[in-house]
């Protein structure tokens, strides 16, 4: 039975899937018009415009997100280059202070970690008073590890606003690896 089938119905698969294009053949197709071209010619002619507008707006739209990126990112492009040796220095020091056996120390790292980072946005010309400040400023698509950021500044503020909090070394650690995260995103390692 299926061998005495020599085409397939294409029309058919259009009619089932969408009802719109169902609308669409009937009025290219359709005796509504008869015989006049004009009005099909013009539905086509709209129908390319309005493709073309589509892709028009697309292409503008991520040409414009490219730039801000660019323009975002060559800040820190600027400073990866610039105090270098002591970004490292300052940057081997905290990991030093992870290694000791104080949680003092170990919220020491965190603390000049969140400084690094803090220096790092204001070298950028990030707005604002504190970290916080200038991380609101930030979207997630300028900078993928905001959230890092974010959780490691919120273990900063713990020991910085909360007398009775002793942090971990592995609470440390995971801060100061976020920390690290953002600023090698950011270019400075």
């Amino acid at each position: 039975m299926l061998e005495s089938i020599n085409f397939i119905n294409v029309e058919f698969f259009f009619r089932l899937l969408d009802p719109a294009s169902n609308t669409a053949l009937t009025f290219l197709n359709g005796p509504t018009f008869g015989q006049a071209i004009l009005p099909r010619v013009l539905f086509i002619i709209v129908g390319i415009l309005a493709l073309i507008g589509m892709i028009y707006v697309l292409v503008k739209r991520f040409s414009f997100k490219t730039q801000a990126d660019e323009q975002f990112f060559s800040k820190f492009d600027e400073l990866a280059g610039k105090d270098s040796k002591a970004s490292l220095q300052a940057w081997n020091d905290i990991l030093g202070h992870l290694e000791n056996t104080s949680s003092a120390s170990w919220s020491l790292a965190v603390i000049e970690a969140d400084k690094v980072l803090d220096d790092v946005l204001n070298k950028a010309g990030c707005s604002g008073t504190s970290v916080g400040e200038k991380l609101k400023g930030i979207s997630r698509a300028d900078l993928n590890s905001l959230d890092e950021a974010w959780a490691a500044h919120k273990v900063r503020n713990r020991i910085a606003h909360e007398s009775n909090y002793v942090i971990s070394q592995h609470e440390a650690r995971e801060a100061v690896k976020n920390y690290q995260k953002v600023l090698t995103e950011l270019g400075c390692f």
